[in-house]
């Protein structure tokens, strides 16, 4: 018998495993859906929040305890909605950084606090996918930052990862809601 025998009986071991670490990553996240909840919640309740700001926080908030099918879509969209953003759709980030500059501190407070519970929670329910579009995103982002600067305009000050990656799963989520009626 050799290794290679094994090999099959190896990874049928490991799918009880991985399946009990899922479920306990599940159960520790908990108390950051609850939190999540609570500061969306807070979030929305301003009426004078920008349509985009708004349906983001919907969006991170319908997507608390996973986003299904569209995680693995995002992994295999997101190289080409960045550099699509990067090169062609500048604007959307500009967009971005002034309706998050438009809120009052309270405001922006919270929607940075829901923005980072989200991502922690996608990133719990989601761990695998996550890893590969964060590694995804680096470098994705930094070749489409090096051809900005060497062809076109500078991109708008103030612009951070979160704000970018808020930009982009927006229009990425956009994209995904656009096909999903139109099928």
């Amino acid at each position: 018998m050799t290794v290679g025998d094994l090999l099959p009986v190896g990874i049928v071991a490991l799918i009880p495993f991985g399946a009990f670490l899922h479920h306990r990553l599940n159960q520790l996240a908990q108390p950051l859906r609850l939190e999540l909840a609570d500061k969306g919640e807070r979030l929305l309740a301003y009426r004078d929040l920008p349509r985009e700001i708004r349906d983001e926080g919907a969006f991170m908030l319908d997507t608390a305890f996973g986003v299904g099918a569209a995680m693995p879509l995002a992994v295999l969209t997101m190289p080409f909605v960045a550099v699509i953003v990067l090169l062609f759709r500048r604007d959307i980030l500009a967009r971005a950084l002034r309706d998050v500059g438009a809120l009052r501190p309270e405001q922006a407070a919270l929607y940075y606090d829901t923005s980072r519970l989200h991502s922690r929670l996608t990133t719990a329910n989601h761990p695998l996918l996550s890893t590969i579009l964060e590694a995804e995103f680096l470098v994705m982002v930094a070749f489409g930052l090096a051809v900005v600067a060497l062809f076109k305009q500078p991109l708008p000050g103030k612009l951070d990862r979160s704000r970018m990656l808020n930009a982009l799963e927006m229009s990425e989520a956009n994209f995904l809601r656009r096909r999903a009626y139109a099928h």
